[in-house]
This record gives C-alpha cells, sequence and structure tokens, in this order.
C-alpha cells in the first residue's frame, strides 16, 4: 500500500524517514516541493493500509478550539490546544512571499513544524509552519499553512503542475489616509493590473467578496491563486466603488510578493517568521 502527505518542504532531501504513531519507521520519496508556501508531498509505500487524515472542509473561524499536533523538542506525538487567534493573517516567509495563514494560540514549539492543527473533530485545518518569538520558543503566536491552500499546491506537485505565483503588476501600501484597504501606489505598465485597468490611487477594499483591509492582505490573497486566475477586485476611485475583474499574471523571480511591483515594493505591516 502507498500513501502520501503534504508538508513543510524539506529543504533539498530527496529522501527522509518517516515514523508513524505505533512506531514504524517508513522511507518517504520526496515527490517534490514549493518553497514559496513550504509545502512539499512525500511518498511512502507500506505493507498495511495506512489511514488518511480528513480534512477541514469549512473555512477556520476566530475563536474556534484548535489543536495541534508535532514532536516539539523530539518529545513525539505531543498534543497541545489553543483557539484560532486570527484567520487571514498575513506572513512573509524564507522566499518573501506573504501567505495568509491560520493564527493560533495553540503553543507551538521547534518540531511542531509539518504537524497538523486540527479542529475538535480532528479534521485537519491547517500544518504548523512558524511562529512569532523573539526567543525561538512559544509565546502563544503560532501560524499554519491553511490545508485548503496547502491542498492546492500538493495537487499541482503530484500531477507535474507549475508552481509559478500570480501577480497583479502593482506596489502599493497602507491608505494614507487610514482606510481601511491596499492603496495602490504605482501599476506596472503591461502588467495584469494595468490590463484591467487598475489606477494609481485607487483603494482595493475586496478579492472575490473576501475584504481585504491593507496591502499585506492583498499580496497574501494573490499569492495563493495562479498565474491566469480570473479575481474580482473591488475597487474604491474618487470616492466610487466598482467592481474590476484581473487576469492575473506571473510573479517574477525579483518580486516579494503577488502584489508588489518589479521593485520589491510593499505595504508593511506583514509579520516576519521564525521557523519551527
Amino acid at each position: 500500500m502507498g500513501g502520501a502527505w503534504y508538508w513543510r518542504a524539506t529543504s533539498g532531501q530527496s529522501t527522509l524517514n518517516v515514523r508513524l504513531v505505533d512506531g514504524t519507521k517508513l522511507t518517504g520519496q520526496v515527490v517534490g516541493t514549493d518553497p514559496s508556501t513550504d509545502i512539499a508531498v512525500v511518498r511512502v509505500s507500506s505493507d498495511t493500509s495506512l489511514p488518511a487524515a480528513q480534512l477541514s472542509p469549512t473555512q477556520p473561524r476566530v475563536g474556534q478550539i484548535a489543536v495541534a499536533v508535532g514532536s516539539p523538542f523530539g518529545l513525539t506525538q505531543s498534543v497541545t490546544s489553543g483557539v484560532v487567534s486570527a484567520v487571514n493573517r498575513p506572513v512573509d516567509n524564507e522566499v518573501g512571499v506573504a501567505v495568509n495563514m491560520i493564527q493560533t494560540d495553540a503553543p507551538i514549539n521547534p518540531g511542531n513544524s509539518g504537524g497538523a492543527l486540527a479542529n475538535r473533530q480532528g479534521q485537519v485545518m491547517g500544518i504548523n509552519t512558524s511562529i512569532f518569538s523573539q526567543s525561538g520558543e512559544n509565546n502563544g503566536i503560532g501560524f499554519a499553512i491553511p490545508i485548503a491552500q496547502a491542498k492546492q499546491v500538493a495537487d499541482k506537485i503530484v500531477s507535474g503542475g507549475s508552481l509559478a505565483r500570480a501577480g497583479l503588476g502593482l506596489a502599493g501600501a497602507n491608505d494614507p489616509d487610514g482606510k481601511p484597504g491596499a492603496y495602490v501606489k504605482e501599476v506596472t505598465a503591461g502588467g495584469a493590473a494595468d490590463a484591467a485597468g487598475i489606477e494609481s490611487g485607487d483603494l482595493v477594499v475586496s478579492v472575490d467578496g473576501t475584504a481585504v483591509k491593507s496591502f499585506e492582505e492583498l499580496r497574501g490573497a494573490i499569492a495563493s491563486h495562479s498565474p491566469g486566475d480570473r479575481v474580482t477586485l473591488e475597487v474604491v476611485r474618487n470616492g466610487a466603488t466598482t467592481k474590476v475583474t484581473v487576469t492575473l499574471g506571473t510573479l517574477s523571480s525579483n518580486q516579494s510578493s503577488g502584489s508588489s511591483s518589479s521593485d520589491g515594493s510593499s505595504g508593511g505591516g506583514s509579520i516576519p517568521r521564525s521557523g519551527n
């Protein structure tokens, strides 16, 4: 029997050891990785049937119970609990891509990375990936990649699909007047935003109906898409609100997020992460 997991990226390894809950050790083959989301797919073979975790079919809600599973400091199969502290929290990863994360106060420490963040039904809501800490240990601010996004990336890895990141082709910041939304400072000529008619001075307040409160949230929302995807932006211009459909372009290697221009500009406010 065989099985596959999506996991945190594995730092260039082609094989690794997979330890099951009963102590059985298997050799896993790394099918592929995506550093921009910190996800890898690992395939294992076993003589016995391997149960599959159930993925949560719903989006996490602030305040709901969150259970983190992992091996902090080598203490295998440890379980901690807390709540979902925030959703769509933009966090920059090591390659400068903002990913909209689940934030939790369930204790996450070094060794928890790659473990499940589950709801009270045992369904996986996310994959634990990082913490915000000045000491390197748990301060009650941990982050998990939403499982819907992890599955999307894993499916592409397994199928051999492109892992290119989507880009809008603009630079921005938070609104200078303090309004919620992503303020457009500059539009890249010939880019996706330019082709859709977005202009400097526009304020993007939602993506596909989901409110955007800051430029960093816009970066994270676009980073979850693929080039060629069509998204609907709600834009405020000169006091009037309109909806604009954008066909997303490809994020080039010298851009820092799905919503920054080629100079890597961003609006500030994303959270620096500490791997664990």
